[in-house]
């Protein structure tokens, strides 16, 4: 079997969908561009696939793979998932794991995910990720870390006259925290007098009606799928993008990413990525959202909100071509 084979996890039909994060189909068309064959294509099968291809593939690379007690028939999946690495092993196939999160989001399963987590530590031949933070989490074998690949520079002016002094876009879920920027923001005047747009598609009725019970007259909030130019406009129309995750699972974002790309002024939470950014100088940085009034105030007083040229070189060196050259590297290290 050749070298090249490989075998992309998750690989589904939900990613052809509107509005879903392409990083599996930049991925894909990465390994491919690098003489990579991959084997598996959009399926419903979930890890039943990997058996069905286990003969096709010389390498596997694991997504989320943390994520599989949350799935339809998790239950039965994750001694599925230990039976194939088990066989991997045994006949000398190699296991990438790419850690994009400390552990689940979502904290329900969470014995199970941090069990999966650990024996694929355990596993692993190549252990990757897009944070500097995950080393503190993998403490017994060596992590290989590019930040997450942004798609293109896509610098956009700045408005002078923004409708929005901070913009929160992106699917909206629990885990990323808005709901308790908004308790923050509810409490407190220290954001009265700054106009906050929340725009996109909130992912469960419930939690859409948790927010708009925070809204204060200084929010708005726009509950649907941007597309690009939507997004872009938006953008524009805005100051800041704020990131308000406060959960410690976080790692890496691609909305992170987009938002770099497009040379505006970000604030985020002193973990994964953002720290990871701030240090560079590229975005701000947060210990807690009552520090985020302070950085507002001080970013406008010194009207140099960005270095665009910094953000330009940045997305230079970590686009998705340099990040097809890293891990293929990491595979043919490991051969």
């Amino acid at each position: 079997m050749p070298n090249n084979t490989i075998y992309i996890y998750p690989f589904t039909n939900t990613l052809f969908q509107p509005g879903r994060n392409p990083y599996i189909l930049n991925l894909k068309h990465e390994l491919e561009k690098n003489n990579y064959k991959v084997v598996n294509s959009a399926t419903k099968l979930g890890i039943l696939d990997v058996l069905k291809n286990i003969r096709k593939f010389k390498i596997i690379y694991f997504n989320w793979i943390e994520d599989l007690p949350d799935k339809r028939f998790g239950y039965v999946q994750i001694p599925i998932l230990f039976f194939i690495i088990i066989y991997l092993k045994i006949f000398n196939k190699k296991i990438i794991w790419f850690v994009h999160n400390n552990i689940s989001h979502r904290k329900k399963n969470y014995r199970l995910k941090n069990l999966i987590f650990r024996f694929m530590e355990l596993k692993s031949d190549v252990i990757l990720s897009h944070a500097q933070d995950v080393k503190h989490i993998v403490t017994s074998k060596s992590v290989l870390v590019f930040d997450h690949p942004i798609e293109k520079n896509n610098i956009i002016a700045n408005n002078s006259q923004p409708k929005y002094d901070l913009l929160i876009w992106g699917n909206v879920s629990p885990y990323k925290g808005i709901h308790k920027f908004l308790e923050y923001n509810y409490n407190t005047d220290k954001l009265s007098n700054y106009n906050i747009m929340i725009a996109g598609k909130f992912n469960t009725e419930e939690y859409l009606n948790l927010i708009l019970s925070l809204k204060k007259p200084n929010i708005t909030i726009v509950d649907k799928i941007l597309d690009d130019e939507e997004l872009e406009d938006l953008v524009y129309d805005s100051k800041f993008i704020l990131f308000t995750y406060n959960s410690k699972s976080i790692l890496s974002s691609a909305a992170l990413c987009k938002s770099v790309s497009f040379g505006k002024a970000i604030i985020g939470p002193d973990i994964g990525s953002f720290k990871d950014l701030s240090e560079r100088g590229i975005i701000y940085k947060y210990s807690n959202y009552s520090d985020i009034p302070s950085i507002i105030e001080k970013a406008y007083d010194n009207q140099s909100i960005v270095n665009k040229k910094e953000i330009t070189n940045y997305i230079d060196k970590y686009n998705w071509q340099n990040f097809g050259y890293f891990i293929c590297k990491a595979f043919d290290n490991n051969n």
